[in-house]
């Protein structure tokens, strides 16, 4: 039987990949940043989708998945970085 924690790492897990659009990216992304899955920190799962579409309004997809990797915990803000430079 799952823990709700676990359940909810797992759908961050998922979250993370799909935004990531690559397993190994996602996985370094993880390494760097342990807390990108911790529902203690990254919550609702769904942050981290919006994240990556805010920096989409700013950049293309190369450019957000380079800032994505460098810094994963970007993808912990959401809609805040609506009010961030592309710089």
């Amino acid at each position: 039987k799952k823990t709700p924690e676990a359940g909810a790492v797992e759908a961050l897990w998922r979250e993370l990949r799909r935004c990531y659009a690559d397993e190994d990216l996602a996985i370094q992304a993880i390494t760097q940043n342990p807390q990108i899955i911790n529902p203690v920190y990254t919550n609702p799962p769904s942050i981290i989708s919006r994240s990556k579409s805010m920096l989409l309004e700013k950049m293309d997809e190369d450019r957000a998945i380079r800032i994505m990797l460098k810094n994963p915990a970007v993808l912990q803000c959401g809609s805040t970085l609506k009010n961030q430079s592309a710089e």
